[in-house]
């Protein structure tokens, strides 16, 4: 088989003397080849950059999801967090509101910041100033900013305040905290009523005077009912070893009737104070204080009264 080979032009035509159909080819041009080939290398930069570009949007959009989720949750504690938060201060604040004490809180500046019912209570503020504040200060609150500043820190001062007329004790417990960086510092009184406690003070130590007085009144009624007794005993015994002496009977007798008589005379002294002592000791209490043991005398016992 032979072929044939003619160029013309930029054409190569092939003939093929096989009685096959003749292939014409395009001849390649050396600059067109080199164009075809950067412009084939640039789709294949082209298609892999596009295909880099897809995977990392698709782990960029992976990414985004994730944090999404992750934003989700963290936005969820977070509204727990706040939801926890509300709720404590609300108990705080409602702790705060039944305290027993007073709490006041006031800045360096002497800004209040923290002030309870029970504080204003004891300290006579009207509630309209408790919720407005923008007037003067009462004068208890002034006094207690005023006098309480050379107290100790954590020692409890008694100050006397005037309620209504009527003097009242208040126990001033003082701390200072730290509140700032720059060394800035709040102050907190703690008030406590010991108006009660100084009444039930005062009256086991007049209690404790009184049964003191009472053990002294029964030690003398005894010293001197005593000595009486035994005079008038010995008297007698002289009236009747006296009995054939008529002018030493009568002396005797005499001096039976004036030991008598002091007798008398000292019983109802010592029975008078005696019932005045019952009446300031005993008084309130099922069992009496100060006993009468028939034929011995009074006796000083226990009422409960008196620890």
């Amino acid at each position: 088989m032979q072929t044939g080979k003619k160029q013309k032009g930029n054409m190569v035509i092939t003939a093929k003397r096989n009685r096959q159909p003749i292939e014409i080819l395009p001849a390649m041009n050396p600059v067109k080849e080199s164009s075809q080939e950067n412009l084939t290398r640039a789709f294949l930069t082209f298609t892999q950059a596009a295909n880099s570009l897809e995977r990392s949007y698709s782990q960029l959009q992976g990414e985004v999801t994730r944090l999404h989720q992750e934003l989700e949750r963290a936005n969820v504690e977070l509204d727990r967090s706040l939801e926890e938060n509300a709720r404590i201060r609300g108990y705080l604040a409602e702790v705060l509101e039944r305290l027993p004490c007073g709490v006041i809180a006031a800045s360096a500046e002497g800004d209040i910041k923290i002030l309870n019912p029970e504080a204003g209570k004891l300290l006579g503020i009207p509630q309209n100033w408790i919720n407005d504040k923008r007037c003067a200060a009462p004068s208890g609150l002034e006094r207690l900013l005023r006098d309480s500043t050379g107290c100790p820190n954590k020692t409890e001062q008694e100050m006397l305040f005037d309620f209504r007329g009527e003097a009242r004790a208040i126990g001033v417990l003082r701390e200072s905290i730290q509140t700032g960086s720059d060394g800035t510092a709040e102050t907190i009184w703690i008030l406590r009523d010991l108006t009660e406690q100084k009444r039930v003070a005062m009256e086991k130590e007049t209690a404790r005077r009184m049964q003191a007085l009472a053990e002294v009144a029964t030690v003398l009624a005894h010293e001197i009912r005593n000595p009486l007794g035994s005079m008038e005993l010995f008297t007698g015994l002289l009236s009747d070893a006296s009995a054939h002496l008529p002018e030493t009977r009568q002396w005797i007798t005499h001096l039976r009737a004036g030991l008598r008589g002091l007798s008398a005379t000292m019983t109802n002294v010592v029975d008078v104070y005696i019932n005045y002592l019952r009446r300031k000791v005993d008084s309130g209490h099922d069992r009496p204080l100060i006993r009468t043991i028939r034929g011995t005398g009074y006796q000083i016992g226990t009422n409960g009264f008196v620890s």
